[in-house]
């Protein structure tokens, strides 16, 4: 998925831009990797459409071949059920989607393994969706400190 995203920043792919009836503009951002989840996991590329859990022949003509729709919906549900959730985490991060920064991004839970050791983050969204690239903008705070704080309080 890093590799699909990586293509769609060089090529400038942004999501659509719209404004509200109050005249606030949303959209026009690159394409995070949740985005590119939904988009490619979303039958309606198939030919296909979904409702209550079923598919069912759309009319509309399919942009890809349902075989190949489906190899990569398959592959990003493995990869999703090998994903660590948090419920299940031996160290669950108790303030995941709750914490937010100076910019008002939210802190996603991460970690870093040394010598055998776990070390928890929260990390700024945009450190995330953004690594590689400059990292002047974002936190990087120690989950422990947070969590023991929070606990006491």
């Amino acid at each position: 998925m890093r590799r699909v995203k990586e293509e769609a920043d060089r090529l400038g792919l942004n999501t659509k831009r719209s404004t509200t009836a109050s005249g606030t503009e949303r959209g026009d951002k690159s394409f995070s990797r949740g985005h590119l989840y939904h988009l490619l996991s979303n039958p309606i590329y198939s030919g296909q459409i979904a409702h209550k859990g079923q598919l069912y022949p759309g009319q509309h003509r399919a942009l890809i071949e349902t075989e190949t729709w489906t190899a990569v919906r398959d592959q990003l549900a493995a990869n999703a059920r090998d994903h660590r959730r948090k419920t299940h985490a031996t160290e669950p991060s108790l303030l995941a989607g709750v914490l937010v920064d100076a910019r008002g991004e939210r802190l996603t839970p991460s970690h870093a393994v040394k010598k055998g050791r776990r070390y928890r983050y929260y990390v700024s969204t945009a450190l995330i969706a953004d690594a590689g690239r400059d990292r002047a903008h974002g936190w990087r705070l120690q989950a422990q400190e947070i969590d023991d704080a929070v606990i006491k309080a």
